[in-house]
C-alpha cells in the first residue's frame, strides 16, 4: 500500500507476464484486483490437505488447545492495516474469557505454541488463568508430527495464528479464531462462518496442484 507509482508499475508489469496467480482467500483476490488490475484465482492453503496424508490421533479428547498470539504482533498487524487496536489488558482479558468459557463447559486447558516469539505472552495468559484456580497444562510440540497429534486429538483449537486453525479445521476440530486481524478475520468469515466443507477444500488444493503439470 505504501509503494511508489514506479514500484507499482513495475510489479504490475511483471505480474502480467505470469500465467496464473493463486491466492488463498477471496478478500485477497479482491484487493489484488483493485491494486494491480489482475484477476487471481482461489486456492486454499495447502495445509488443508494434511488430514489426507497424516491420520488423526487415535484419542480425541475433550480439550481446548490454545495457541496465543503475542500482543506485539497483533498490534503490528492492526497498525499495518490502519485499524484500531485494543490495549494489552483488554487483549489479555479476551484470551482469558475465551478459555474460561470452555473450562466451564468441562474442557481441559492446554497451552501450546508453534512460534517461539509467542511463548512469553503464552506464559502471561497461563499465569492469569491459573490465578483463577483453573488447572492448565503447557505442551510445546518439538516437531511437526507432535503438532499434528496434539491438534488432531483436541476437540477445540483457539488460535491467533493461521496454521493451527487450518490444521485443526482439516481434522474436524472446532476452531476459534482470535484476534481478528486481517488474515484471521478472512479465515473466520470465509471458512468458519462460511461453513466450508473441509474435504472440498482439500480436493480444491489437489485439483490445482495436478493442473500445474
Amino acid at each position: 500500500r505504501d509503494m511508489s507509482f514506479f514500484d507499482k508499475f513495475m510489479i504490475t508489469k511483471a505480474l502480467k507476464r505470469v500465467d496464473e496467480i493463486y491466492l488463498r482467500d477471496i478478500e485477497s483476490i479482491k484487493r489484488f484486483k483493485n491494486d494491480y488490475g489482475i484477476t487471481a484465482k482461489f486456492v486454499p492453503d495447502v495445509a488443508f490437505t494434511i488430514s489426507r496424508f497424516v491420520p488423526s490421533a487415535l484419542n480425541f479428547e475433550k480439550r481446548i488447545t490454545v495457541f496465543p498470539l503475542n500482543y506485539e504482533m497483533y498490534k503490528r498487524e492492526m497498525v499495518k492495516a490502519n485499524e484500531s487496536y485494543i490495549d494489552k489488558r483488554q487483549y489479555l482479558d479476551d484470551w482469558i474469557e475465551g478459555i474460561k468459557t470452555y473450562y466451564d463447559k468441562g474442557y481441559q486447558i492446554v497451552f501450546s505454541s508453534s512460534e517461539p516469539e509467542d511463548l512469553p505472552f503464552l506464559n502471561e495468559v497461563r499465569l492469569e488463568v491459573e490465578e483463577l484456580n483453573l488447572p492448565t497444562t503447557v505442551s510445546i510440540p518439538q516437531n511437526l508430527e507432535e503438532l499434528l497429534i496434539q491438534i488432531s486429538s483436541s476437540a477445540v483449537i483457539l488460535s491467533g495464528r493461521m496454521h493451527p486453525l487450518i490444521i485443526g479445521y482439516s481434522y474436524g476440530c472446532e476452531c476459534l479464531s482470535y484476534p481478528l486481524y486481517h488474515k484471521i478475520r478472512n479465515f473466520k468469515q470465509e471458512i468458519l462462518e462460511g461453513n466450508k466443507d473441509r474435504h472440498a477444500l482439500s480436493n480444491k488444493v489437489l485439483e490445482v496442484v495436478r493442473g500445474l503439470d
